[in-house]
C-alpha cells in the first residue's frame, strides 16, 4: 500500500508543482510575470525608437522570445537585466528593444516567456500593444473646473379669466 502511495506521489508531483506556479492574476498554470505598466506604446511612424518594457516576475529563471505582427520592425538589444526591488525582493526583468513601425496603425509586440520553477518549466505569452496612431484632442472651449453660469428667465403670465 505504501508503495501505491508513493508511486502516485511521484506520478502528480509535476502536477501540484505547476499548481504552486499558478499565476496569481490569471489563476492559470504558468510563469507568473506581469507588465510594470498597462500604457500602449506609442510611435512615430517611420522613426526607430529605444524604449524599455519592464516586467515583474517570481521564477527561478527565465528566457524570452519577442515577435511582433506584420509591420512591426524590433531589435532586442540583447541587454536585458534583471533587478531585484529592495522594498519587496520582487525580481524586475528589463528588456530595452528598439521599436519602427512604417505605417500609421495598430500593432502587437509579443513575448513569449518560458521559465524554470521549482523544476518545472513553464511557458506565457504575453502582448502589449504599439500604436502609430495619431491621438486627437480634444478641444474644450473653457477648463472642466471651470463654473459655467446659465442666464435663466422667468416669465409670469396673468390669465385675465381669473382674477
Amino acid at each position: 500500500m505504501k508503495k501505491l502511495g508513493l508511486l502516485l506521489l511521484l506520478i502528480t508531483s509535476p502536477y501540484l508543482l505547476a499548481l504552486d506556479s499558478v499565476s496569481k492574476k490569471s489563476k492559470k498554470p504558468g510563469v507568473d510575470i506581469f507588465f510594470l505598466d498597462s500604457n500602449i506604446i506609442q510611435l512615430v511612424p517611420n522613426k526607430t525608437e529605444t524604449l524599455e518594457i519592464k516586467l515583474q516576475f517570481t521564477a527561478e529563471s527565465i528566457d524570452y522570445v519577442l515577435t511582433g505582427s506584420a509591420g512591426l520592425e524590433i531589435q532586442d538589444l540583447k541587454q536585458s537585466s534583471i533587478i531585484i526591488d529592495p522594498e519587496t525582493q520582487n525580481k524586475i526583468l528589463s528588456i530595452p528593444l528598439e521599436l519602427r513601425a512604417d505605417a500609421v496603425g495598430r500593432y502587437y509586440l509579443h513575448i513569449q516567456f518560458t521559465s524554470l520553477n521549482k523544476g518545472v518549466e513553464l511557458q506565457t505569452v504575453m502582448s502589449k500593444i504599439v500604436s502609430t496612431e495619431i491621438a486627437r484632442p480634444v478641444l474644450l472651449k473653457k477648463p472642466l473646473n471651470a463654473v459655467h453660469v446659465l442666464p435663466s428667465s422667468e416669465t409670469i403670465i396673468k390669465s385675465k379669466d381669473k382674477p
